[in-house]
């Protein structure tokens, strides 16, 4: 029996650290986002709250909640895009 780990243990053990930090990214820039976009990511894909509900709370429109979510994931694609190209160098 041998202690050493294999090629293919390092790979899976860094695929897993890689994966934790980019969900940690993810949530960190989440909360940071302006107004109330944070809630509404959270409300519409943590919680599962329809976009009627959401704006009920916030008392906007359907509409609104919609353009705001759509706004705060293209931020979110812009900020996290050298995160992920980051990763991909390191890792691929």
């Amino acid at each position: 029996p041998t202690d050493r780990i294999t090629f293919k243990q390092w790979t899976a053990y860094f695929d897993e650290l890689a994966f934790a930090e980019m969900i940690r990214q993810v949530i960190d820039h989440i909360e940071k986002l302006p107004g109330n976009m944070s809630t509404i990511l959270k409300e519409y894909f943590l919680q599962g709250k329809k976009h009627k509900k959401i704006a009920e709370e916030l008392c906007t429109t359907a509409d609104a909640v919609r353009m705001q979510k759509t706004r705060a994931i293209k931020l979110l694609q812009k900020k996290l895009l050298f995160f992920t190209s980051l990763l991909f160098i390191v890792f691929v």
